[in-house]
């Protein structure tokens, strides 16, 4: 998680500077001039009046970041957990506005959905960056859940003097968790798919031209199922037809093959 000590910048500075911010920080700095943190990279132009402009291929947004060492679902779950409840017992037994607390918890959402996915994707063998359609999947689950952590900041403001801190911590703790677990369980889904695997093997009792020009290529999932790349018995994609072939496909990461 980004140190909650970073402190906050205004609009002119981060102009002159060319800092670099997500997208999903760019509103929460238009919206409430909060910190902005330097561990997510994507480069935004344009005006800076509230028009913000992705610079990237198809307007969305580019997320590079390394896995963080020694990170690990549970971490991130944890680290997350902890931040809800905080934000939320926090405003319930303080007399602050609750702009502070809001905004802690859209901070921490937003780097706990990045890092889930992040984690999750690259556990099962997915290749960084993440591919397009990732990218787009987890701007718009953090465009959503913003929505969500907003409304329930209002509901919290609205019912304040009927609430127990604790209780209600707690139960928005686990409520938010659950979700962080629907994220990381779909981009493990999306990793497996964009998972590259090689082709390798022993040649066995018949090896065809095709199997020898395979050797050592490396292509995800996806393109293998989509071009029909698997040497199964009875393929048509290898001259050998996959009878007497021992070649297969292996994840280089997880050393988990794929064989018929």
């Amino acid at each position: 998680m980004a140190s909650s000590s970073t402190p906050s910048l205004d609009l002119q500075w981060l102009k002159d500077h060319a800092v670099k911010i997500t997208k999903d920080g760019w509103y929460l700095l238009r919206d409430h001039r909060i910190a902005i943190y330097a561990d997510d990279e994507v480069k935004f132009t344009g005006r800076w009046d509230g028009e913000a402009i992705a610079d990237s291929k198809d307007s969305s947004r580019t997320i590079k970041r390394k896995k963080r060492a020694n990170t690990t679902y549970e971490s991130i779950r944890s680290n997350y957990w902890a931040e809800v409840y905080d934000s939320v017992e926090g405003y319930l037994t303080s007399d602050r506005p609750v702009t502070a607390f809001r905004n802690k918890m859209l901070v921490a959402m937003s780097e706990s959905f990045t890092d889930a996915v992040y984690e999750g994707y690259q556990e099962v063998g997915g290749e960084l960056p993440l591919d397009a359609d990732t990218q787009s999947w987890l701007g718009d689950r953090i465009a959503t859940e913003r929505g969500f952590i907003v409304d329930v900041f209002a509901r919290l403001k609205e019912e304040w003097d009927g609430l127990d801190p604790i209780a209600e911590a707690f139960a928005r703790a686990d409520g938010y968790a659950a979700t962080l677990d629907s994220v990381f369980v779909e981009a493990k889904m999306r990793g497996s798919e964009n998972a590259t695997l090689e082709f390798g093997g022993e040649d066995g009792a018949e090896s065809c031209p095709e199997c020898q020009a395979m050797k050592g290529k490396k292509h995800t999932i996806k393109y293998i199922i989509e071009n029909d790349l698997i040497p199964y018995p009875g393929t048509d994609q290898y001259s050998c037809h996959g009878y007497k072939c021992q070649h297969r496909w292996k994840n280089p990461k997880t050393g988990e093959e794929y064989a018929v």
